[in-house]
């Protein structure tokens, strides 16, 4: 663990003020993982994808069709949210597994807001979407229910409404969905394009040099707010010569000059 506050405060600032490195990206990046290791949570990088898929098995369809990055597993939608990301990303696409929203029932709108709220919180520049659940075979009174809690929420993560509705521009709703709720590949690749549609993926590799020039040309973004860093490999260097002195002078005695 981390005890020098000083730098501490240094990396808690790179997740709340992450304009302050604005064009530093080798920085950024070192700076965010260092993040991640302070706080025991994984850290993920790509050169080329701009996308998050982040869920169950309909997110790993969806990251199947895409080819874009995926955070998918077993877990609970809260541990595979929390986590850092580099600024090379520019979207997030979370999916719960089907199983999730049907354990917690009507408290998983709530607990899904939630888990969208820690993923921004850590990386505040990513565009987050949240999918619907889907219907399936069996317990279909309460996945309507489910639905249409869905459909009744207000935040702004809930970009996912218009697949569940009757549209020309959409999936109509239950086409190309198993008898679990799962998305087949032609379902997959039907929701990526609408999800193009919705602008809630990245459709360029030059998303994020947009977003880093829009960044720059902010108001907010001075170049007066640029703080200078110093660079992580510095800090190890300078933690072991400290050290190395404390260990060489523990045990020495003053000379009879030092001590006149």
């Amino acid at each position: 663990m981390m005890t020098c506050r000083h730098l501490r405060r240094t990396l808690e600032d790179v997740v709340k003020k992450p304009e302050l490195l604005v064009g530093r990206e080798e920085e950024v990046k070192a700076l965010r993982k260092a993040v991640a290791q302070l706080h025991g949570i994984p850290f993920h990088h790509h050169d080329d994808k701009r996308t998050l898929v982040i869920g169950g098995r309909n997110a790993a369809m969806l990251a199947k069709v895409s080819g874009e990055y995926r955070v998918i597993g077993a877990e609970g939608i809260h541990e595979l949210v929390n986590c850092v990301v580099s600024e090379t990303f520019t979207h997030a696409i979370v999916w719960p597994e089907q199983n999730w929203w049907l354990e917690l029932g009507s408290a998983s709108m709530k607990m899904a807001e939630k888990a969208c709220r820690m993923l921004k919180f850590w990386n505040s520049f990513l565009e987050v979407s949240l999918m619907p659940p889907l219907s399936e075979d069996s317990h279909v009174t309460v996945w309507n229910k489910l639905e249409r809690a869905y459909l009744s929420e207000n935040s702004k993560f809930f970009r996912g409404k218009e697949l569940l509705r009757e549209s020309e521009v959409t999936c109509p709703r239950g086409i190309d969905v198993n008898k679990n709720g799962v998305l087949t590949d032609a379902g997959a690749g039907r929701i990526w394009r609408c999800l193009e549609k919705l602008g809630a993926v990245a459709t360029s590799p030059q998303d994020v040099r947009v977003v880093v020039a829009r960044r720059a040309a902010s108001p907010k973004k001075t170049v007066s707010s640029v703080v200078t860093v110093p660079r992580p490999e510095q800090w190890s260097l300078d933690l072991v010569e400290r050290q190395r002195d404390r260990r060489e002078n523990r045990h020495r005695r003053p000379s009879r000059y030092e001590r006149d």
